[in-house]
């Protein structure tokens, strides 16, 4: 079964600053998941990234399966392929 989520040892950094350090998780479909932490943990990086509005330097995200930058990136892809691309 694909992952709705998939990261793999993502990186994300601003000039000499790593915000995200090999980050990786897998959520399955059909879940619901949080994503908790302090002011300044990176949260939002990791939905950019994931949502392919920020580019990784390293690393992959997927979304059900789909990865890659397309104009909308991944998330868009996988909001399409999952019958919701009227959105």
């Amino acid at each position: 079964m694909t992952a709705a989520i998939e990261l793999s040892d993502l990186q994300v950094r601003y000039g000499a600053v790593h915000a995200l350090r090999g980050l990786t998780l897998a959520i399955p479909t059909v879940v619901i998941y949080g994503v908790l932490g302090p002011n300044g943990s990176c949260k939002t990086t990791a939905i950019r990234a994931i949502a392919g509005l920020l580019r990784p330097h390293r690393g992959t995200a997927r979304v059900l399966g789909q990865s890659g930058r397309p104009s909308r990136g991944p998330c868009a892809r996988g909001l399409h392929a999952a019958g919701a691309g009227h959105l």
